[in-house]
């Protein structure tokens, strides 16, 4: 077998194509290496810090300039942190006590009057949206594959630390992540270097998930991500729409 590592991106517009490749660049992510195609161009990114940006306004717009560009609801994909994930337990008509999951962006958007494909549930999870006008949400753990012409990361920063944490990655996975490709171990590398890797690897899926606009928002712009991107704004204003809650 043979790798071979593409050198452009077919997904994204160019906009957002460099604005990840300064991402992985600030967060030393070496197996990232794509330029924009010159005929992929447009593309935005969007930040939005603190809770306060996290309005109807905001979506209603967001929403729109979708639909504008001849999409569908069902175009634009949600992720969120396992945080963001709320469990109830009800009675059923069998007396039987059933256990639903839900997202609070999934609340949010359907206090709004929106239609929501809540994937976060097992349940809801074993088929697919039925209505084109439903506006998918997903955990960030089930991104991989999947895209947006319009992609949401909620709490981005939140994720990144919560894959970085040792508590959520088990002894197996951290061995695994020990060894090359042939399978010996490597003795150098540490468990640090391991979580960091683990965590830039995920940060990496789902800013690739989105076609024409990247939406993300950050707990804080003090936070490891937030600096990251704070930076990066800073550097390059013309390529990032900052949205702060200050």
């Amino acid at each position: 077998s043979q790798i071979v590592s593409l050198t452009k991106s077919l997904r994204l517009k160019s906009g957002i194509t460099k604005i990840v490749q300064h991402f992985a660049d600030a967060i030393d992510y070496g197996q990232w290496d794509l330029t924009p195609q010159p005929e992929n161009s447009g593309g935005k990114v969007i930040v939005l810090e603190g809770d306060k940006g996290l309005v109807k306004e905001n979506f209603d717009k967001y929403i729109l300039d979708l639909k504008n560009h001849g999409n569908a609801n069902i175009d634009m994909l949600f992720c969120v942190p396992p945080s963001w994930v709320v469990e109830t337990k009800d009675v059923n008509t069998k007396g039987q006590t059933v256990t639903t999951r839900h997202s609070r962006i999934a609340q949010m958007l359907t206090s709004w009057g929106y239609s929501v494909w809540d994937g976060v549930d097992r349940n809801t999870r074993h088929s697919f949206p039925k209505n084109i006008e439903q506006l998918r949400v997903v955990q960030y753990e089930s991104c991989r594959g999947l895209e947006g012409w319009t992609v949401v990361n909620l709490a981005f920063d939140e994720f990144h630390d919560f894959k970085r944490n040792p508590k959520n990655m088990s002894k197996s996975d951290m061995d695994l992540s020990k060894r090359s490709n042939d399978g010996t171990l490597n003795y150098l590398v540490t468990d640090d270097e391991i979580l960091k890797n683990h965590a830039n690897k995920w940060a990496m899926i789902p800013l690739t998930r989105s076609i024409d606009t990247l939406i993300i928002h950050i707990n804080s712009s003090e936070s490891f991500i937030g600096n990251i991107l704070k930076e990066i704004h800073e550097l390059h204003p013309e390529e990032i729409e900052w949205i702060s809650s200050n």
